[in-house]
Formats: C-alpha cells, structure tokens, sequence
C-alpha cells in the first residue's frame, strides 16, 4: 500500500511540473473547428496562434484555411475571451485594424470580451496579425478565459468572421476553444487515482 501511495504522489508530481510548463509556453496554436450553426468538420478552417513573448502583451496570427474556404477568403473580424481584469489596448494590426470591447462577431449572435476587426474588401488577408498590452497579461488569460454564449448557450472562446470565400453565401463565422492540456488531465487522474487510494486505506 505505501508502494501505491509513493507512486500516486509521484505521479502529481509530474503532473504538477507539467502544468507548471504548460503556462510558461511562449505560443500556442489552435484550430477553428466549426462555422455558423456549430457544425464540426474533419478539416480545420483556420488557425489561431498567441503569443506572450513580449512581457504585458499578446500576440495573435489568425490564419483562414483557403483550401477549405476559397482563395478569396477575408479575416474581417476576430473575436475573443480574456481572464483578464485590467485595461487592454491595441498596439498593431493588420490593415489600421481597430479593437471594441463586448462585442459581436458578424453573423453570428455571440458575444466576446474583445473584437478587433480589420475591415473588408481588397487586398484580402487570408492572415492577419496584431498585437495587444495590458499590465500583467500573459498568455493563461487567454487560456484560461470563459466560453461566449450564443442565445444562452455556451459557445466559443474565439471566433473569426471570414468574408469573401466560395462558401454558400460568401460569408463564415468559423469558432473554437481552447482544449483541456493533457497535462490538466494528468493531473485530474491522478487526484482521482490519490482519493481512491485513500479509500482503500481506509
């Protein structure tokens, strides 16, 4: 029994580093996984990359998938979730692009603490890039940020609206979210495995 304890520490252990390391990432890349009405596809309509590389800032690449969403396709609009408290500003972006806070993503009823929208027409960006500051933000604000909701309804934790594309109606919101680190898993596991351990000590 005391085997199976030494192990069930170890095992936090490791755990614990490993989410220790996961918020020390300089960036982090995530698909957007559904459009409009939710419905999820085997290919990926874009990326998200963020990084904190710089001290108090965030940066953000959003790339649209043209392969899946037509060689015209335009990031108009970016939407996203912050845990974060103090005030944020945007330093750069694509194409003079501008920031509003609690809004709305075009085409689709969704809510978000930030919108940064780059605006419409040619030259179409298929990526765009900008760069926002806030005393103290790193990247776990935007990991660790809360679903939008969409009619009351747990939605996204980031969401682009792709304008221009060869997709019925020339128009794509395309969502994601941010998905559980194995790490946090791990480590769930293994305070589940702890508590059975205690029981059976018992």
């Amino acid at each position: 029994m005391r085997r199976l304890s030494v192990y069930a520490r170890y095992v936090l252990s490791v755990a614990a580093l490993l989410m220790a390391g996961g918020t020390q990432a300089a960036s982090v890349s995530f698909d957007f996984s559904f459009e409009n009405d939710g419905d999820l596809f085997a290919s990926s309509f874009g990326t998200v990359t963020v990084s904190d590389a710089v001290t108090d800032q965030l940066s953000f690449q959003v790339s649209a998938n043209t392969a899946v969403l037509g060689s015209g396709a335009d990031v108009e609009q970016f939407g996203f979730n912050l845990d974060f408290a103090n005030a944020v500003t945007l330093v750069s972006g694509t194409n003079s692009a501008t920031l509003s806070q609690d809004d709305q993503v075009k085409g689709r009823n969704s809510d978000f603490d930030f919108v940064v929208d780059f605006g419409q027409g040619q030259p179409f960006f298929a990526s765009v890039e900008f760069v926002i500051e806030g005393t103290g933000l790193n990247l776990a604000a935007f990991l660790n940020s809360e679903l939008s909701t969409q009619n009351n309804k747990p939605d996204a934790q980031f969401m682009a609206h792709i304008q221009s594309t060869s997709t019925p109606g020339n128009s794509e919101s395309i969502g994601g979210v941010v998905p559980i680190p194995a790490a946090a898993w791990l480590f769930g596991s293994a305070l589940g495995l702890l508590g059975w351990l205690r029981q059976r000590a018992v």
